[in-house]
């Protein structure tokens, strides 16, 4: 790739499975968006009412889990977030977002850390799949739908950049940033040979350069495929939450070359 970089994913581990919470096991089932604040994972368990199309009646409920021990150590009650697509984490306003898609794909609905309530929701200029934000410069990386192209906004949400970053035949979903890259998690639709399900990581610089496409492998001993859904970093950690009907599973991958 560009820069002459070599990023690459050369192995992961399983943390543990996103069980769908205690009591509401039925139909909290669809994993979509995650995040991090630094200290814990948070996943969107999505129920979609036995109707895909009308998002606007799906509810979700949001798992916070600690990644070093696996334990879900809390649950949010369930709410109206349409696909809640991704989640993203402003460590300088201290803002925990969901991203709606959907029917409601220009809406972010921002949540309290603490009590995973909603505090209030907003909408910005373009529809989109997903959402990240860079401390270091105070600005969000935003997936525009319909593609891959990334709109960059600044701190208010207002557009400064428009990131035409192509085609690469998978199906895209969440994103995460520092100030160097933007990261996006893809999977695959089966278009080339054996890549069904299989997981994708690419990497582009701000300008909207790519710098790395390459495969997430699965742990030792997983062989089953899954649907890539988010991803998320702490330090050189990164983490990816992926939706197996009925529990879903996080990994940690390792990236090396960054």
């Amino acid at each position: 790739m560009e820069n002459g970089k070599d990023i690459r994913v050369t192995g992961a581990r399983h943390i543990c499975t996103i069980l769908p919470p205690e009591g509401v096991a039925e139909g909290f089932d669809v994993i979509q968006g995650g995040c991090t604040d630094g200290r814990y994972i948070y996943q969107c368990n999505e129920n979609q009412m036995n109707d895909y199309s009308h998002s606007e009646l799906h509810r979700t409920r949001i798992v916070k889990i600690d990644p070093e021990t696996g334990e879900r150590t809390a649950v949010s009650e369930p709410y109206p977030l349409d696909h809640s697509n991704d989640m993203c984490w402003n460590s300088l306003t201290r803002e925990l977002m969901v991203v709606h898609n959907g029917r409601n794909a220009k809406r972010i609905t921002v949540f309290d850390r603490d009590s995973l309530r909603p505090v209030r929701s907003f909408e910005i200029s373009r529809n989109i799949f997903a959402l990240a934000h860079d401390p270091v410069y105070d600005r969000y990386a935003a997936g525009v739908s319909g593609g891959m192209d990334v709109c960059v906004y600044d701190r208010d949400f207002n557009e400064t950049a428009y990131l035409a970053l192509g085609n690469y035949g998978h199906v895209t979903q969440g994103i995460d940033c520092d100030s160097r890259y933007i990261y996006a998690v893809q999977t695959g639709r089966g278009n080339i040979e054996g890549d069904r399900l299989y997981g994708y990581l690419l990497v582009f610089d701000w300008e909207g350069t790519p710098v790395a496409h390459t495969r997430i492998p699965l742990p030792d001993g997983e062989t089953s495929e899954k649907e890539t859904e988010n991803i998320s970093h702490i330090g050189g950690r990164f983490f990816v939450g992926y939706h197996v009907r009925g529990k879903g599973c996080l990994h940690e991958i390792f990236v090396e070359g960054l």
